[in-house]
């Protein structure tokens, strides 16, 4: 017998487990831990419905009146520095202050609810740095980006002679999954195109990302002023600004018609169905809910679709160079890892032949 409980959400991550939170709505997301149905589970479960909050959450701390020599000084001095106010795209500065106003407020223990932030940055070394890697232990990629944006924040405090020493370099990242996003398979793109017919909004963002091989960020601002002849022309959202990269994307047959008979924006030719601009959370949002009227797995994500774009240029013959350009991808490492899958499949194919024979 299945039984849901109210408000209890799941969530796939890159590392292929699913974790379960409790979401209700005006509240914080709060993670419940232990198998379904386990004692562990159902009592994080019921501390969740009546309110409790898990033992070390975030405290409050504000910025404006932090102690000069604190940790949070110093988050304060790098938000109002040049290099992050002007050579940081809006993305990257804001999911890094985010970040590290998360990490300042963290308590120093589940005993010691003093905020780290009231710290002295000055004292901060790698075995600071670990203990609050090893508190997203079970998110590898979250750890890892808590340590990445410390080691930009005690760079830019070394840069600037506030600092002599970076804590944070050496200290190694929590291995992640090998395989990354799920790619999508044919019988995926299959079901999804079946139940999301030519001339919906839900089909047209699936030929977008599926017939240019682009990222989300991308996707969303496509639009009319983009065509130049039978080619989408733009420059990447991802490094826009310190390392701008400009692709020239021929636009197949298949994805012109599907444009054609999709009723699409005036400046993107994606919408929500408010008839806006969609941004990349309304997209998260929306595609998501699309896959799961689609009924498909919930490990099928927009990114998927880039994967599953490369496994075809690879298999169709595409030369690691050719996959990077259609997918501007900067290094031959990623390429080379699709048209090496591609080579092995038809080495295998050919050699099982001369098996049979």
């Amino acid at each position: 017998m299945r039984v849901r409980l109210r408000y209890v959400t799941t969530d796939r991550g890159q590392d292929g487990v699913t974790r379960y939170y409790y979401r209700r709505p005006g509240q914080s997301k709060i993670r419940l831990r232990g198998d379904p149905g386990s004692p562990e589970f159902i009592a994080a479960y019921q501390s969740a419905f009546q309110g409790i909050q898990p033992s070390i959450t975030p405290v409050k701390i504000a910025l404006s009146r932090s102690e000069s020599g604190s940790l949070a000084w110093l988050v304060q001095q790098y938000f109002s520095s040049v290099q992050f106010k002007h050579n940081i795209g809006d993305t990257t500065r804001n999911l890094r202050r985010r970040i590290l106003e998360h990490i300042i407020a963290e308590p120093v223990s589940a005993d010691d609810r003093t905020p780290i932030g009231t710290l002295p940055f000055a004292g901060m070394t790698s075995a600071h740095i670990r203990r609050l890697r090893d508190r997203k232990a079970d998110l590898p990629g979250a750890a890892n980006s808590w340590v990445a944006n410390l080691s930009v924040l005690f760079g830019w405090a070394v840069s600037n002679d506030l600092m002599t020493v970076n804590p944070a370099i050496g200290v190694k990242a929590i291995s992640r999954s090998k395989t990354g996003w799920h790619a999508w398979t044919e019988e995926e793109i299959s079901q999804y195109e079946e139940y999301w017919p030519i001339g919906t909004m839900p089909r047209l963002v699936l030929a977008l990302m599926l017939y240019t091989g682009q990222r989300r960020s991308d996707v969303i601002l496509f639009g009319p002023r983009h065509l130049q002849g039978d080619c989408l022309v733009f420059t990447q959202f991802k490094n826009r600004v310190r390392h701008p990269l400009t692709l020239s994307v021929p636009m197949l047959p298949i994805l012109k018609q599907i444009i054609d008979r999709t009723v699409t924006g005036i400046g993107t030719f994606l919408v929500d169905p408010k008839g806006q601009a969609m941004t990349i959370k309304s997209f998260a949002y929306l595609f998501k809910k699309w896959c799961r009227e689609a009924e498909l797995p919930e490990c099928c994500s927009s990114h998927g679709l880039r994967k599953a774009a490369a496994e075809r240029l690879a298999e169709g013959g595409a030369t690691a160079s050719q996959i990077m350009a259609i997918c501007g991808w900067r290094s031959m490492r990623l390429a080379q890892h699709y048209t090496q899958a591609a080579e092995q499949k038809s080495m295998a194919r050919a050699a099982i032949d001369m098996l049979g024979r």
